[in-house]
């Protein structure tokens, strides 16, 4: 059996190196990178007269910026982190490239796609760009979100409307985890492991329900074939290879040739023609022992994907964090607006006795009327939005400015998207819960003049500004790791708000 091995690479830290040629860039020395930035990455794989193509969207990376506002992705050359426009190609000379090799796939039995970044992650020149120009491959294997830092370990797969399957994996670095892929009669497998969970197994023939790609894919050979075939791996010797359909044992494997990692055992297709059921391996070696099992179907019944994982790569998620952002930082702007110019709009609000936005709501028209705190608020909500919140080391040697909107890099702007989750986390936890301190302070003081049964809320009068404080030093530490202590005495972004929160704590 012919098995191709390859590691991709596609770190958030490395774009920020200077040049493909400097000797600390790793990537470059050790996976012989070619120095034309424009080269497509194409690796085809021949078994016999089948011809597969796997297409790399992170063949090699530009400049660009580093973590942390390097997290979301820009298609310069597909999927690659903040990356500066290279002297040879263009944005839209890439996306032409991109759609030229997309195309050389067509002659291929199949094309699977892989990057760093999830498609969801990626800033893309218009929707569903990428989506079109990857509907003639199988698959799109990406990394990056780690299984959501683990708070997720089922696997992060889908199927984009376009068709072709979206499948993340987690990283080797810390989690150690890899994938096995495998083409089983042009049938599209895979399975997930961690290191030192042998035996390996996948099952190929027949396939996962959840995964079949009606178009692309000669699903009807499965109700044709006269074998189940599995592929197992260990280094050590395999003692048994156990399979049971629908918990009944059809009997031990056997490898079809001496030495072979492929197992097969004869079944009638032609009884399990309708329906979903459920295959079961249990493969031993001398050592250890593993079971895998999934739902099949050889007629047209599916199994759907969960909803969590689709909803994480299926919509376009640089758009969901600027249009969480926006609203955020426009609801905070209209009700300081009507608290100060039209408190009469808030006063429906008055007849809702006893819940805690009352003290708030009046102490907001208070807070409106004070004019230095009102004044200071306003600007620096404002100031946010369209201002430099951070300067930073961006790129080695070069200092840029960080936005809401966007980053300005050595003359280059690079539109937003980790920013605007950023700016949006800044206004959710600092911006509002200050803004509820502070009306909560003003009707404080101004309790005499109000009802006996609010005289109890200022027990809760420091949460909201302690939430936000911490915050605001939960951010100052994470920017003082990326870029160094500069950044925090420069960065309007940190050290300002922080020692905001700490005065009014004190003074207010």
């Amino acid at each position: 059996m012919d098995v191709l091995w390859h590691a991709d690479l596609g770190f958030v830290e490395v774009p920020f190196l200077e040049g493909l040629l400097l000797t600390a860039n790793y990537l470059a020395r050790d996976r012989g990178v070619p120095t034309d930035t424009c080269t497509r990455g194409l690796r085809p794989c021949r078994f016999a007269n089948i011809r597969y193509l796997y297409f790399s969207g992170v063949q090699h990376l530009f400049r660009g910026a580093m973590a942390v506002v390097g997290f979301l992705g820009v298609p310069y050359f597909f999927v690659v982190c903040f990356r500066l426009p290279c002297a040879t190609c263009s944005s839209q000379d890439r996306l032409a490239q991109l759609e030229r090799v997309a195309a050389e796939g067509r002659r291929s039995n199949h094309t699977v796609f892989y990057g760093h970044y999830p498609s969801s992650c990626i800033h893309q020149p218009h929707v569903g760009a990428l989506h079109r120009i990857m509907r003639s491959g199988i698959a799109y294997l990406s990394g990056h979100l780690h299984n959501l830092a683990g708070l997720y370990d089922d696997g992060l797969y889908t199927q984009q409307r376009s068709g072709q399957l979206e499948l993340e994996l987690s990283d080797w670095k810390d989690n150690r985890r890899f994938r096995i892929l495998a083409f089983d009669h042009d049938l599209f497998s895979f399975a997930d492991y961690k290191f030192n969970q042998l035996p390996l197994v996948l099952i190929t023939n027949p396939k996962d329900a959840r995964f079949k790609v009606a178009k692309q894919e000669p699903l009807g050979r499965m109700a044709l074939s006269s074998h189940i075939r599995i592929l197992v791996f260990s280094p050590r010797i395999i003692t048994s290879v156990q399979v049971s359909v629908d918990g009944r044992l059809l009997g031990n494997a056997q490898p079809a040739a001496p030495l072979s990692n492929l197992y097969v055992i004869p079944w009638r297709a032609g009884d399990y023609a309708r329906g979903l059921h459920l295959i079961s391996v249990v493969a031993a070696d001398t050592q250890q022992r593993t079971t895998v099992s999934h739902h099949f179907a050889l007629d047209e019944s599916r199994v759907a994907f969960k909803w969590f994982p689709t909803a994480i790569l299926i919509p376009d998620l640089v758009l969901v964090v600027r249009f969480l952002f926006v609203s955020a930082w426009l609801a905070v702007v209209l009700l300081l607006a009507m608290a100060r110019w039209w408190p009469r709009i808030l006063a429906p609000l008055s007849s809702r006795d006893g819940v805690w936005f009352l003290p708030t709501r009046h102490g907001l028209c208070l807070f409106a009327r004070r004019g230095k705190w009102f004044a200071v608020f306003l600007s620096f909500h404002v100031y946010f939005a369209f201002g430099p919140c951070t300067v930073a080391e961006l790129l080695t040697d070069h200092y840029g400015l960080v936005f809401a909107h966007g980053v300005w890099v050595e003359g280059h702007y690079l539109p937003g998207s980790i920013t605007f989750l950023y700016a949006y986390l800044q206004v959710l936890l600092f911006h509002i819960p200050m803004l509820v301190f502070f009306a909560w302070t003003m009707d404080t003081a101004d309790k005499p003049q109000r009802p006996q049964q609010h005289q109890r809320r200022p027990r809760y009068l420091y949460g909201p500004a302690v939430v936000g404080l911490l915050f605001q030093l939960r951010s100052c530490y994470l920017m003082y790791k990326a870029y160094g202590a500069v950044t925090i005495l420069l960065g309007p972004g940190q050290a300002w708000p922080t020692l905001a929160a700490f005065v009014a704590l004190v003074l207010v």
